[in-house]
């Protein structure tokens, strides 16, 4: 196909002929590479058994967050908070095409060492500390209590401890991905701003869609502008809690995401920045829920995890990035039920944006807001019973 006339982008000539597999995932997405009539080569993702759809109106919702945040003038003295986007198409409801989004690392792969090389930074910057899987294996074995109400408490003791005893021996160290990535010192606060606003607007939108699985490799890092970019949007609307491992926090604010933001962790900028995103989100609450409203008459899309899917999700306690490509979307359901699990999510949505966090609690002020759901995030007894692939330590 030749040049595009009149377009922006360019059409595809061909494709290359050799594929390869990414490293994680149990389906193994594809990434292909499209040759464009421009003469550039462009790296795209190709996922199959996998709907896509959730992800493409989570990148829509992004898209339109940003254009609120810049319309609303939501800047700070050292610049704005925004989130990352990338292009999403889905192509049915069990395949679709993902943009790669160049120039980015995953958060747990900086941080960690999966190949027993000591290539990562906890490795490399503390290495006399626990390991990665050392740390996974003592939250692992502090087994949850079954049966009685005073054997879960016992389980909830003993994960703390074991917490608590990690982090006494694992270290933070994502600060120096700024000192490896930008010597020069006004790059470095710049980076390491960008970053800090990032995270706290990921953070705001991803509460009130309920996004979770946030675990260390569905959110990546750029190393060229240090902001997050976060992908794998097939938890959402507070799925998560439906887990076999319920999720207990709402968002990932661990030592090391904070570690990245300098001496304030998340006073000043990081606060700033969340604040500012929470006060846009809430002002324009009704345009939001109506982009989320379109999903509702989607006959094909399931609102909530099933149990085989909780289960599926976090069966594979071996896997060091707790993946797995099972997702709540993709089955058709009956369209009264799936109509009331569409009603229930947004309502909650809607709860959000009007500053209830806990039904039957007052409203609270954003400020209010963030502060709750920052301690929240930073709690030690929220964190110590999360799904330990979810690595709550990093």
């Amino acid at each position: 196909m030749g040049a595009a006339s009149g377009f922006d982008a360019p059409l595809v000539s061909g494709f290359a002929p050799n594929l390869a597999l990414t490293d994680t995932g149990i389906h193994r997405p594809k990434i292909v590479e499209c040759l464009g009539a421009d003469g550039r080569r462009h790296k795209q993702l190709v996922k199959g058994r996998d709907d896509v759809r959730q992800d493409a109106v989570m990148e829509q919702v992004f898209e339109a967050v940003n254009a609120l945040l810049d319309r609303d003038g939501a800047r700070l003295v050292a610049g704005r908070a925004r989130i990352r986007t990338y292009a999403i198409v889905p192509l049915s409801p069990q395949a679709g095409v993902l943009e790669w989004v160049d120039h980015t690392i995953p958060f747990g792969a900086y941080l960690t060492d999966r190949s027993g090389s000591g290539a990562g930074a906890h490795s490399r910057y503390h290495p006399s500390d626990l390991s990665h899987q050392e740390c996974r294996a003592k939250l692992t074995n502090a087994k949850d209590g079954k049966g009685s109400a005073k054997k879960a408490d016992e389980a909830r003791r003993r994960k703390r401890r074991a917490f608590d005893d990690i982090c006494a021996k694992f270290r933070p160290a994502f600060r120096f991905f700024f000192v490896e990535h930008f010597a020069d010192a006004r790059d470095w606060l710049d980076r390491r701003g960008a970053y800090t606003r990032s995270v706290a607007a990921n953070a705001m939108v991803g509460h009130v869609l309920g996004i979770g699985d946030r675990h260390a490799q569905n959110i990546l890092v750029d190393t060229r502008s240090g902001e997050q970019v976060h992908i794998d949007f097939g938890v959402a609307f507070d799925q998560g809690k439906a887990l076999t491992a319920p999720e207990t926090v709402p968002f990932r604010l661990t030592r090391d995401v904070v570690d990245g933001m300098g001496c304030h962790g998340t006073h000043g900028a990081f606060t700033l920045a969340a604040e500012a995103t929470m006060k846009t989100l809430r002002r324009h609450a009704g345009e939001i829920v109506t982009i989320l409203d379109v999903l509702i008459h989607d006959p094909l899309y399931r609102w909530m995890v099933s149990p085989k899917d909780a289960r599926h999700r976090q069966r594979h306690d071996d896997a060091d990035d707790g993946d797995d490509a099972s997702r709540p979307g993709g089955g058709e359901s009956n369209a009264g039920d799936a109509n009331d699990d569409a009603e229930r999510a947004l309502f909650k949505v809607k709860q959000k944006l009007q500053g209830y966090e806990d039904a039957g609690h007052d409203v609270l002020s954003v400020e209010g807001q963030v502060k709750n759901l920052v301690a929240d995030a930073t709690d030690p007894e929220n964190l110590c019973v999360l799904f330990p692939g979810w690595a709550p330590w990093l």
